[in-house]
């Protein structure tokens, strides 16, 4: 049968799921306004600024409040009130995340950030202890801040006192403090490697704030592929890979250190990995990030 016959047999039945399926979940949910078939409330928001959307209809609807993006029911928490209520008096019933697809295959539901339920608890708990034991709250961690704002001190210093934008030395100590803390290595500023990783991150906070992935989000849209922003989900998947592969080959290039002790260079007591292999730590990473077929980077190709 023809594949255009078929759709147009389809469509009347989707929209009338679509239809009735709101219609008879609605009356156990918070007002709202009525949905659209199949799009629901989507043209009620503007993804350009999704804060000023809702807070318009919560002056309609009061704080708490129902959108369907897509054909999925959203409750939306407006104001303080509203989630002090939910999310500390009720901490335990809404300690829940939801399952999003695009998340779900980038960190297969892992990771403080994405997982739930149990595994968040120990995850999280994990995580705390780590941090304890590498020194969160306590002097050693302090050194390592103070050091690296010494060299951002001293990376500013190189402007002459002219106007500048700190926006990447701020963003390179912050990124240089994690990496003393977990990778127990320090990277200049002007390092190559490091200076790769901070694209790629500037890279995925950009998509994130697409459109296209907003929508990915909030509707919880398991058919991504079939939408026009399936190049930017694309994008999301292969910066995602990248990031994987370079944490895998740092760690490897860490332990390496760690069971020879052959690091070369410190300061105050952070070993340095030679910058040759730091090279080699993107070289390698670049090939085990699985990107797609096209000679393009995926990333960048979205952000056009």
């Amino acid at each position: 049968m023809d594949p255009i016959v078929v759709l147009v047999l389809l469509l009347p039945c989707l929209l009338l799921i679509s239809l009735w399926r709101p219609t008879s979940g609605r009356r156990k949910l918070p007002p709202g306004p009525t949905p659209l078939p199949i799009i629901g409330n989507a043209l009620q928001i503007d993804f350009k600024d999704v804060n000023k959307s809702l807070a318009e209809l919560s002056k309609v609807y009061g704080p708490v409040f129902t959108l369907y993006l897509g054909m999925k029911p959203t409750v939306v928490l407006h104001g303080y009130e509203a989630v002090k209520e939910a999310l500390v008096d009720n901490g335990e019933e809404f300690a829940g995340r939801d399952s999003i697809p695009i998340f779900e295959r980038c960190n297969k539901g892992l990771g403080i950030a994405f997982s739930n339920g149990k595994t968040w608890k120990e995850t999280r708990h994990f995580s705390l202890m780590s941090l304890r034991y590498l020194g969160m709250g306590k002097r050693s961690i302090e050194d390592r801040i103070q050091e690296e704002a010494r060299c951002l001190v001293e990376e500013l210093k190189k402007n002459n006192g002219s106007p500048c934008d700190p926006t990447f030395n701020l963003s390179s100590a912050v990124c240089n403090v994690i990496n003393t803390i977990i990778f127990h290595n320090r990277y200049d500023y002007n390092d190559p490697c490091f200076l790769d990783l901070l694209q790629r991150l500037n890279e995925i906070f950009r998509i994130l704030g697409s459109q296209w992935i907003q929508w990915q989000v909030l509707g919880h849209n398991r058919h991504h592929h079939l939408f026009l922003g399936a190049k930017v989900v694309t994008a999301v998947l292969w910066v995602t890979q990248w990031m994987w592969a370079w944490m895998a080959a740092t760690l490897g290039h860490a332990q390496q250190a760690l069971m020879s002790s052959t690091s070369v260079g410190a300061v105050d007591g952070v070993e340095q990995t030679p910058r040759r292999s730091r090279r080699a730590t993107t070289v390698k990473m670049d090939k085990a990030a699985s990107a797609p077929k096209e000679a393009t980077d995926p990333a960048a190709e979205a952000l056009v």
